[in-house]
């Protein structure tokens, strides 16, 4: 179930997400009603260049959350993108020296136009690798806590209208969110995740 709150229900606009803040639909509110579309998925064509500004091929390039894929011969590629979604978009390289990630590119569905995605750089050896994703995901934790701890504009309006089952329900998914990217940092932070587990988290981002 999608739920959304509105600050001024006479009007607005925005996107519904899922917990793990895909986004899934696009609303517009008026004193008419709601209007609820759902987004379309665009391809969106880059290429990988090296320093000097050559096309490079079979580079991997990661897309938006979770897509995956490879420029071809002249360098190209097309990525996967939902209207109005914004991405972060890069190339990146594995190999027997460790991990490398090239420059993020911030792109927007229905908005950027020419994508091009910088080689990766020299490689990083993978102790060095996990000691930053460890602190990174320490961080992480710490700004889940401390979200958890905070009380969010939906905590107050409930506070101010506790009858409101739209705005209950939003605030029971904003907890839902927390406890699930929580639960995933905390489980990288246990020791039992294993290589392939930190590498989505690299790419991807914690809790994602």
């Amino acid at each position: 179930m999608l739920v959304g709150a509105l600050a001024k229900p006479s009007e607005g606009r925005g996107f519904l997400l899922t917990q793990r803040g895909h986004h899934v639909a696009e609303f517009q509110w008026s004193e008419r009603g709601c209007q609820l579309e759902p987004l379309v998925p665009l391809t969106l064509l880059g290429v990988v260049v090296d320093p000097e500004g050559e096309p490079v091929a079979d580079v991997e390039v990661v897309g938006c959350v979770g897509d995956l894929m490879k420029s071809g011969e002249d360098g190209s590629f097309g990525m996967t993108i939902l209207s109005g979604q914004t991405c972060w978009a890069f190339a990146f390289r594995e190999d027997e020296e460790g991990f490398a990630k090239g420059s993020m590119v911030e792109v927007v569905g229905g908005e950027t136009e020419d994508l091009e995605l910088q080689v990766a750089g020299a490689s990083m050896p993978a102790s060095e690798q996990r000691e930053l994703l460890q602190q990174g995901a320490h961080q992480v934790m710490s700004l889940l806590e401390r979200a958890h701890a905070a009380q969010s504009p939906v905590d107050v309006a409930l506070e101010q209208h506790p009858d409101n089952l739209v705005l209950q329900a939003w605030s029971d998914d904003e907890i839902n969110w927390l406890n699930l990217r929580y639960e995933d940092v905390e489980y990288l932070l246990s020791g039992n995740a294993n290589e392939e587990e930190w590498r989505e988290g690299c790419l991807f981002g914690f809790g994602m």
